[in-house]
């Protein structure tokens, strides 16, 4: 075992999600599970550990000082989206172009594009498997209790 991240180590992260549509065939929303559901799709994400450049930065990037009280902030979604942008190595998600099916590739356009549910689901496994949710914890614990937008981990 080292105690230096090597990028290119990846374990699995599974959701499970079911699409959602009105009789007319509109979506009308997905739903997500971490636990393997019957008629349900699977998807499967690799991730890398955190090591402390990557996260330093993407802690960095997404912390903010309030107007209010100058005290620093995390925004949640650039928190997650960052997350996900640089820790995800890869994936089984698909996307069509010209009735053509491809891989989806990792980056901020397609993880804006993400259902929230899923991208939130994505995060919070990521989080706790690799036990930054105490990290996070201690970074938040000095805020309030109305700035503290993580309290949810």
């Amino acid at each position: 075992m080292s105690i230096f991240v090597n990028q290119d180590e990846l374990f699995k992260i599974t959701i499970y999600y079911k699409e959602f549509f009105n009789d007319d065939g509109d979506l009308l929303y997905t739903d997500v599970s971490s636990e393997k559901i019957e008629d349900w799709q699977e998807l499967n994400a690799y991730f890398c550990q955190p090591s402390v450049g990557v996260f330093s930065y993407i802690l960095e990037e997404a912390t903010v000082l309030n107007g209010l009280n100058q005290k620093p902030v995390i925004r949640t979604r650039a928190l997650r989206d960052l997350t996900l942008t640089h820790l995800m190595k890869k994936w089984d998600a698909k996307i069509k172009i010209n009735d053509v099916e491809i891989d989806a590739p990792i980056n901020e356009e397609m993880i804006s594009k993400l259902d929230i549910k899923v991208a939130n689901e994505l995060f919070v496994k990521y989080i706790m498997n690799v036990k930054l949710d105490v990290l996070l914890q201690a970074v938040i614990k000095n805020e309030s209790e109305n700035d503290n937008i993580l309290r949810g981990i």
